[in-house]
């Protein structure tokens, strides 16, 4: 009977291997955010299951066999720590006598899953059964010592990872050298377990500076509740010289809320009669800076200084979601418990494109960067004749950087210890797929914050350090090497400034079309040739300047003509009417076009057409956003005016910028401490967008009430005091 019932079980795992491998070779899989490579390795998947499926066995019973056999014990002594070996020894004899921790070693270890076929590259087993394993005296393996579980993940091949529960006096090293008995040393690609990181130095200071600015702003929160309690400030108001400072300094970014001021400061000089009050108005001024309470005032506010600008808020709070719902999807892709059903099934969907080209969301931001930049500055020039050019760089690095550095030490230490559970090897490991995003804060920190992480180092890997920030590297450069000679040259001499732009714009698609023809980049903007050099493998069209600063100009080009036509421009109800309609058109060929394409497996755009497309339709995007703002500042955008310029978009709006730089630990957070592997469903993931959209704006209002806003008021406060 038990020989039929096994002979069965390999007969059923022998017909869902051949399925499998006749469901792979017939799928064009379409991918959201992954690349050629992981297609091949999901389809090489079907050789790696088909070998532990096949004979109906799992890592631990072929290790349990291996012990058996006196000839393999003695080998694996070799290279395995004497504890180790005696630790498994006593399970295996117990395991013979049924004892139950014994069995829970032999039950919490990965066995064949269902849903093999939908591409379950990860059997992770019952990760909490094995930790609550405590070994016991017995009869038959009598040993004084006492050993728990402890989970470990085997990589195979690089195509399969199994969860295998082992004693704790095993090491990694301990079951490479256990399992080598058993498997060709080739053939095992890694061992990782969960042990937890050590606090290191860096993470020892990363929480000494937290708490000392956590220890001021409860200070400064204390400082300005007692003020505002009992109406009477803690220190003596004289007047002290100080010029009035707006509340509001101008942010020119696309994940920056606008506000108005001037980039010239006038700066007075003090009373040097009353410079010890100054100074004690000084320090209670910086520590108000902290309070939660005014910043929080300030952050609720729905009145701002856009004007007839108030449509770029809505649009700025929309196109963070778009990117948290990208995100939502092509993170959750390495935890996934059924991706090709992902690849080959929801991706074909028409709803499903606007998902798959949320890229397009970052384009957003280039848009409105320009065009505030652009924008803001001539308003400047025209009123006052001049700009500052030391505080307009010094204001943006200002800005951008302390909340951004904040975010940086938090991610390369203390976030570290937040990730535990099977996937923890995923980003902790130094052979795991997202270990570069952390592991290398630690070493190439300082190319972040000078902004070159899009160049260097290795290129600018999409997968260095903080990923995610090749946006704020690129926007910093476009700000810095290309919009003052811009603005000066649409000041001075508006038809050469034009010229110079249409320059510029055409030189991007040029680029674009230049790379892409030469690493035949696919409609999908996947490399499909020479992918072995490095340049190739650091995202070529995604993070690099020459690839996106067309969009940045068309922006740039949209506040010239709002600052030009002082946003006042009477249009005919066909102009309105043609407009909309070619705006509209553009802005859904460019997200929509390629639904043909991906709901059809096995149709391939030709190469005139990729290169096209690829070369254009970013360019494309920023010219339909471009005619949604006109045609909204000028007051002919209708209800669509009406949503974009919504009271609620302008505090949403101001945690924009914190919010982008936070939502992605959010999501690892979440994914890499599952325990077993997610199971896409429609729901599932609606579930998924709204907690990190919620998750993700209740962190960015605390991070920007503890180190944005703070910022923000202490620059006032140094411009506002002489030198």
């Amino acid at each position: 009977m038990e020989a039929a019932k096994k002979t069965m079980t390999n007969l059923i795992g022998a017909i869902l291997m051949m399925a499998y491998l006749s469901t792979i070779d017939g799928l064009r899989v379409q991918e959201l955010n992954v690349g050629q490579n992981n297609r091949e390795n999901l389809q090489k998947f079907d050789n790696v299951a088909r070998e532990f499926a096949s004979g109906g066995k799992t890592l631990f019973t072929y290790l349990t066999e291996s012990f058996k056999d006196t000839n393999s014990l003695s080998e694996s002594s070799q290279n395995a720590s004497f504890h180790c070996i005696n630790d498994t020894a006593k399970i295996v004899v117990d395991l013979d006598n049924k004892e139950e921790y014994a069995e829970k070693f032999f039950d919490a270890e990965a066995k064949l899953p269902p849903g093999i076929l939908e591409g379950q590259t990860t059997w992770t087993g019952d990760y909490h059964e094995c930790l609550s394993i405590k070994s016991y005296w017995t009869k038959n393996a009598p040993s004084s010592h006492q050993f728990a579980g402890k989970y470990f993940t085997v990589g195979y091949k690089k195509q399969l990872y199994l969860g295998i529960c082992l004693p704790d006096s095993c090491d990694k090293n301990d079951v490479r050298a256990l399992l080598e008995n058993i498997v060709p040393a080739a053939e095992i690609s890694g061992v990782y377990t969960t042990d937890r990181n050590e606090i290191d130095d860096s993470t020892i200071m990363a929480f000494v500076v937290m708490g000392i600015i956590l220890a001021i702003v409860t200070l400064g929160t204390a400082v300005d509740y007692l003020e505002t309690r009992y109406h009477k400030p803690l220190h003596v108001s004289r007047s002290n010289g100080y010029t009035p400072i707006d509340d509001a300094i101008p942010e020119n970014t696309g994940l920056l809320l606008t506000e108005n001021t001037g980039l010239v400061t006038e700066v007075k000089g003090n009373n040097k009669r009353h410079n010890k009050i100054a100074n004690r108005e000084t320090l209670f001024k910086v520590l108000k800076s902290f309070s939660f309470f005014s910043s929080t005032r300030k952050l609720m506010s729905t009145t701002n200084s856009n004007g007839t600008l108030d449509c770029l808020n809505g649009l700025r709070v929309l196109s963070m979601w778009w990117v948290i719902l990208g995100h939502t999807y092509g993170f959750s892709t390495e935890v996934l418990k059924n991706p090709l059903f992902l690849y080959s099934t929801v991706v074909q969907r028409f709803s499903f494109q606007a998902i798959s080209n949320a890229s397009y969301s970052v384009d957003t931001f280039f848009f409105l960067s320009g065009l505030l930049v652009c924008y803001l500055a001539l308003k400047e020039l025209s009123e006052r004749g001049r700009i500052n050019w030391v505080y307009y760089i010094f204001h943006r690095y200002w800005r951008l950087t302390p909340v951004y550095a904040v975010c940086l030490m938090f991610f390369a230490t203390i976030y570290r210890l937040l990730v535990t559970g099977p996937f923890h090897w995923v980003v902790l490991d130094p052979d795991g797929p997202f270990y570069k995003e952390t592991g290398e804060c630690r070493t190439y920190w300082w190319s972040n914050l000078l902004y070159i992480n899009n160049l260097y180092p290795d290129y600018g890997s999409v997968s260095n350090c903080f990923p995610w920030a090749w946006y704020l590297a690129n926007d910093m450069q476009f700000y810095i090497l290309l919009s003052p000679w811009v603005i000066i040259l649409l000041h001075r001499y508006r038809k050469t400034g034009i010229a110079f732009c249409v320059f510029l714009i055409v030189s991007c698609i040029a680029s674009r079309s230049i790379v892409a023809d030469y690493y035949e980049v696919n409609q999908q903007e996947q490399v499909t040739k020479h992918g072995d050099e490095k340049w190739a493998q650091a995202g070529p069209l995604y993070n690099k300047p020459y690839a996106r600063w067309s969009v940045y100009i068309v922006g740039m080009l949209t506040g010239f003509f709002l600052h030009y036509t002082k946003c006042q421009m009477r249009m005919n109800k066909l102009v309105i009417i043609v407009g909309w309609a070619l705006s509209i058109a553009m802005g859904m060929s460019v997200i929509y076009g390629l639904y043909y394409y991906n709901s059809h497996p096995g149709t391939v755009m030709s190469k005139t057409g990729s290169l096209f497309y690829v070369s254009c339709a970013r360019t494309a995007w920023g010219v339909a956003l471009a005619w949604l703002v006109i045609a909204c500042a000028t007051g002919h955008g209708g209800w669509i005016n009406n949503i974009l310029s919504w009271k609620f978009w302008a505090p949403m709006g101001r945690l924009t910028y914190t919010s982008y730089l936070i939502h992605p630990m959010i999501m690892f957070v979440y994914y890499f401490n599952l325990v077993s592997p997610l199971e896409y469903t429609d729901i599932t993931m609606v579930y998924m967008f709204i907690g990190n959209l919620v998750l993700s704006y209740a962190a960015a209002y605390v991070v920007s009430m503890a180190f944005e806003a703070p910022m923000m008021q202490i620059e006032k406060l140094i411009l506002g005091k002489s030198s």
